[in-house]
């Protein structure tokens, strides 16, 4: 079928909600001066994008996907865990308590769980925790909102608590479309806080290596990244002329620089003929000698 071939895999290696150059500039604008904390950032696409745009992000997820951990939203597979596009640190709703003074994102939290077993019990309130712990004023949502949005029949993310808890305390100020896969009605919607709170201390500190999350990537990062996705895509969609590909680079005597790169490679030619899967064995030993 179409989406299991196509949008799926697409979806799990960029991100659930379809970004715009629109939407990107709406919320650089309306961000806080400190830049944003995002909530549930998957492969940090969309923090990527608005790193890009001249705005400080800090992305955390439960799952980050440049970890150890299955991000069952961004798994691929046998292939293991999409690539980063950038650095996502290892946090969950608590994060939004760490930066009252930047702006919360939330890009396609989970949908809540609800008695029929609809929605994932472990994520199942993301939103609405971080919402709740988050006492800054701005807050930038990409999903479906019944409250900007008077057509849409179903939450396919967050819920009614969540929603509920966000035209309580918040004003919507904008709403921009964006590219849909149908029959899916999400937006960007902007809000901000109807009243100011107290003081907040965060219950913890966010940890020591969050200054790096704004480095840049290089110009060759960049390019490796975007070839070993296109060779995992390839590969979910059983195309098998990346095989090839794959064992070139292991092959290569110049190990990469980047180590999720090195695995995403040998769990592609591990699917492929054994003949392929002995010839990278051996060029990955030849790497850990070099």
């Amino acid at each position: 079928p179409y989406f299991d071939a196509v949008v799926l895999p697409l979806r799990r290696s960029y991100a659930w909600g379809v970004p715009s150059s629109a939407a990107v500039k709406a919320i650089a604008e309306f961000a806080s001066p400190a830049g944003i904390v995002e909530c549930g950032a998957g492969t940090g696409y969309w923090a990527q994008l608005l790193r890009e745009a001249g705005v400080s992000v800090r992305a955390y997820d439960i799952a980050p996907v440049n970890g150890h951990a299955t991000n069952g939203f961004h798994a691929l597979g046998n292939l293991g865990n999409a690539l980063p596009f950038c650095k996502v640190g290892s946090a969950g709703a608590e994060a939004a308590a760490w930066f009252p003074d930047r702006t919360l994102f939330l890009c396609w939290p989970p949908r809540e769980a609800d008695g029929s077993g609809t929605g994932r019990a472990d994520v199942a309130f993301l939103a609405s925790d971080a919402l709740k712990q988050y006492a800054g004023e701005t807050v930038a949502y990409v999903g479906v909102c019944r409250a900007a949005e008077d057509e849409v029949e179903r939450y396919d993310t967050a819920g009614e608590t969540f929603e509920r808890a966000l035209t309580d305390d918040f004003d919507l100020v904008e709403r921009v479309e964006l590219p849909n896969w149908p029959p899916l009605r999400d937006s960007l919607t902007l809000w901000r806080r109807k009243r100011r709170m107290g003081s907040h201390r965060a219950e913890a500190p966010p940890p020591e290596d969050d200054d790096d999350q704004d480095a840049p990537l290089d110009a060759g990062a960049v390019e490796r990244r975007a070839q070993a996705r296109r060779a995992a895509l390839s590969e979910v969609r059983w195309a098998g002329f990346d095989r090839g590909w794959a064992f070139q680079r292991l092959s290569q005597s110049r190990p990469p620089e980047e180590a999720e790169e090195r695995e995403m490679l040998l769990r592609i030619v591990e699917r492929a003929p054994w003949v392929l899967r002995l010839l990278g064995r051996l060029a990955a030993r030849r790497w850990e000698r070099s």
